[in-house]
């Protein structure tokens, strides 16, 4: 089910850990952000289910996370499956998914815009 606030937004990062997160509700403003770390093993599995938690507790309406497909990009399988899975968990719960490369999250002037998913 898609989220009930068209301006709530999840933005998802992997590290090597697990991954860090912010809630937006809407243009700059911030209403939560944080780290999971995820004990070793199936760190992709883990991640999925904070992530399927944060879903369910923020009722976001889009997620927003890294284009690992661009040519420059140097992230590892299993993110790239992470980034993969959030997409088929974004697709059972009908939230858009957008990707931007990693380069423009650190220049936002050259935004060129988002890479829609799914």
């Amino acid at each position: 089910m898609k989220g009930q606030n068209q301006e709530r937004i999840l933005a998802l990062h992997a590290t090597t850990r697990g991954f860090a997160y912010c809630i937006f509700d809407g243009p700059g403003d911030l209403i939560d952000w944080g780290i999971k770390h995820v004990p070793r093993g199936e760190k992709n599995r883990n991640c999925t289910l904070a992530i399927e938690h944060l879903i369910v507790r923020f009722d976001p309406h889009a997620i927003v996370f890294e284009d690992t497909d661009e040519a420059v990009g140097k992230r590892s399988a299993r993110v790239k499956h992470l980034y993969r899975d959030v997409e088929r968990l974004a697709d059972r719960a009908s939230l858009d998914t957008y990707s931007y490369p990693w380069q423009v999250v650190f220049d936002g002037k050259r935004c060129p815009g988002p890479t829609l998913r799914g």
